[in-house]
């Protein structure tokens, strides 16, 4: 493994947990306004195409229009079924 593999690890893990917030799988016990509120701060940061959004991306090595294509289509249960299949064991809980 390269020394670089852990940090882009790292990185894939904040996308996927925006991804979890966004369709709604609060981390931990909050409450649904929380949840909400976290819901709504992921969508708007995966939609948004910040600066900050790219950096992550680049930093994960994750084409940032290819998350924009589908957040924007919707079909945010696709990607979340795409980083499980990234990383075998992957949990909600896990991010």
């Amino acid at each position: 493994m390269s020394q670089v593999q852990p940090y882009r690890d790292l990185w894939v893990s904040v996308i996927a947990r925006a991804v979890l917030d966004a369709v709604g799988h609060a981390h931990g016990n909050k409450s649904p306004g929380a949840t909400r509120a976290a819901q709504r701060a992921a969508r708007q940061w995966l939609t948004d195409n910040s600066a900050d959004f790219r950096n992550v991306c680049a930093l994960a090595g994750v084409d940032p229009e290819a998350i924009l294509r589908v957040t924007r289509s919707g079909q945010l249960d696709a990607l979340v079924a795409a980083y499980r299949n990234r990383f075998n064991s992957w949990n909600a809980n896990d991010v």
